[in-house]
């Protein structure tokens, strides 16, 4: 397990790194000791900065270190008709998803934090287009790679990975929701030996969640003050129910472990 601790500490080291090297600079240039305030412009816009270096840092790191198991899949994963399925099967799993999380009433402790993301250039593309790439490469390529060669066995691997996903996330609101859609990428990713459907699974998800943001009236809101109690729970069950069709469509077209699992 050693191999996976080490690669989330560099994943931490390097948005610690980053974003401690931008904040020390910008408190021995203004000579203060107190923690900047993300309200003041220049430190929100390092921070960004920091955001999108570290995500870029990760990435070149697993590529670099050639962490991701041989790839075996065929071009024929990235059909057209897949890609569709795919992007309808996030979109669908965020619907019921969601629903649920908003039950479990878990406190949002970084609300301001994605606030600020998604209303600043670098933060979308942070969010929407650098994390999904580094994210995907780390815990579904890199780590559930890894857990499929020791363990040989798939769904152990997928949730184990699902799990650190989660709990990385560090923010109680997001953590079901992240270890859920955790295992529908894995998921993925064991069916097609692909990391380019996670990540555009990935992306959807994220960019869904920047459209929401900037569509609503008040991103705050919850299923059932925007939908009403019943509308919510229709959205829901439409939610299940066409993510069973996805999964369906999914188990047809694509056949198991097209990527090398095993030890070299």
């Amino acid at each position: 397990m050693w191999h996976i601790i080490k690669l989330i500490l560099f994943f931490l080291a390097y948005q610690l790194a980053f974003s401690g090297i931008f904040t020390i600079g910008y408190m021995l240039y203004h000579h203060s000791f107190e923690y900047p305030n993300m309200t003041d412009k220049t430190f929100c816009n390092l921070t960004m900065i920091a955001q999108v270096l570290s995500s870029a840092a990760i990435i070149t790191h697993i590529l670099a270190g050639k962490y991701l198991p041989p790839k075996r899949a065929s071009r024929s994963s990235l059909s057209m008709g897949l890609i569709s399925t795919v992007v309808v099967f996030m979109l669908s799993i965020t619907c019921w998803v969601n629903y649920l999380n908003e039950w479990i009433e878990l406190p949002d402790n970084l609300a301001q934090t994605f606030a600020l993301l998604l209303n600043h250039p670098l933060g979308i593309i942070s969010v929407v287009l650098l994390a999904p790439i580094s994210e995907e490469l780390l815990f579904r390529g890199a780590i559930q790679g890894y857990l499929m060669r020791i363990l040989k066995k798939p769904q152990m691997a997928i949730i184990l990975s699902a799990l650190i996903f989660g709990i990385i996330h560090g923010n109680p609101a997001q953590i079901p929701f992240a270890c859920i859609t955790g295992i529908a990428l894995g998921w993925i990713y064991y069916r097609s030996g692909n990391l380019i459907l996670s990540m555009i699974m990935h992306f959807v998800n994220n960019g869904s969640a920047f459209v929401l943001y900037h569509l609503t009236n008040d991103p705050n809101a919850t299923m059932n003050e925007t939908f009403g109690t019943t509308g919510a729970f229709i959205i829901a069950v439409a939610g299940i129910i066409i993510s069973t069709i996805c999964i369906l469509f999914i188990r047809k077209k694509l056949i198991p472990m097209p990527v090398s699992w095993k030890k070299d």
